[in-house]
């Protein structure tokens, strides 16, 4: 017997996972009738025995591809994030095609968290480098379910406006994947948090004369779980009062003091001053207001 051996690339076009190849091998030959009566002999419909004769055979291999198919699925059950508080996301990977998938991972990009002040916790058979959660899996053989967990804490301060949050879980493997969308899951989670703004304000005084100066000292705080941005203090003078100075930048429009900040953390606790003069006697009532811009939602 003579053997031919040679070796071929199996595809990898993803249009290919599940085909069946078929490979068929063809043999061409002739021969001449020998001496021997016990050899065979030639075509049956040739009578002159010198005359070569040609025959024929073939034979067929079929070759299925198969590609392991990686699905992953990832939940938080809902959960909601509040200040302080530890959230735990599940990953669930699943094998569908109908080969072993090898070197599985899976990757989670959780640097707008660590942006946002969260920390990593823990994870299954994870490492944290660079902003990324990376979990090893073992090989997983057809048919095989592998759950992998995360667990993180939130900031005691949420940044403003940060009222969700997002991550997305890759499920990788040293393969082509047939069907790249379900490789990854994104899960959004709420993040219940808000600022909430409280004023109080002070002359220090029961009465004063024509001519007095008055100092009013205004006591502002974020009694929220959530950074306050863009704060704007309005204290709307009363007739009768000329505004002299005040401090921390506030300035004198139409008949008002403003004062603009940038941010108030929870718990943040400032003051700031405007002095008037009386022009006539009479009661002087001036109110004080307080708001931000709204990104962290509605003050309560």
């Amino acid at each position: 017997p003579i053997r031919i051996v040679y070796e071929v690339r199996v595809s990898s076009n993803i249009a290919d996972f599940n085909a069946q190849l078929p490979n068929i091998v063809y043999l061409h030959y002739s021969s001449i009738e020998g001496s021997d009566p016990n050899e065979r002999g030639g075509d049956p419909n040739t009578n002159d025995p010198n005359d070569p004769d040609t025959y024929t055979d073939d034979d067929n291999e079929l070759v299925e591809v198969f590609q392991p198919d990686l699905r992953i699925e990832k939940l938080d059950y809902d959960a909601e994030i509040t200040p302080g508080g530890v959230s735990t996301y599940e990953m669930t990977v699943t094998i569908q095609g109908r080969a072993e998938a090898r070197t599985v991972t899976v990757t989670d990009d959780i640097s707008h968290y660590l942006d946002a002040g969260f920390q990593f916790l823990t994870g299954t058979s994870a490492t944290l480098s660079n902003g990324v959660v990376t979990f090893v899996l073992p090989n997983m053989p057809v048919g095989d379910v592998q759950v992998v967990t995360m667990t993180l804490l939130a900031p005691d301060v949420i940044p403003a406006g940060l009222e969700s949050i997002t991550n997305v879980a890759v499920a990788n493997h040293e393969d082509i994947d047939p069907t790249p969308p379900d490789n990854e899951d994104p899960e959004e989670t709420p993040i219940i948090a808000v600022p909430d703004l409280e004023i109080t304000k002070t002359d220090g005084l029961l009465l004063a004369l024509t001519g007095d100066e008055i100092t009013y000292t205004i006591t502002f705080t974020n009694v929220g779980d959530q950074v306050a941005s863009g704060i704007v203090i309005e204290d709307i003078l009363p007739p009768d009062m000329e505004f002299l100075s005040a401090t921390d930048g506030g300035e004198l429009r139409g008949n008002s003091v403003f004062w603009e900040f940038d941010s108030l953390a929870p718990g943040e606790v400032r003051t700031v001053e405007a002095t008037v003069v009386v022009i006539r006697p009479g009661l002087k009532l001036n109110t004080v207001t307080i708001k931000d811009d709204g990104t962290g939602g509605p003050d309560p």
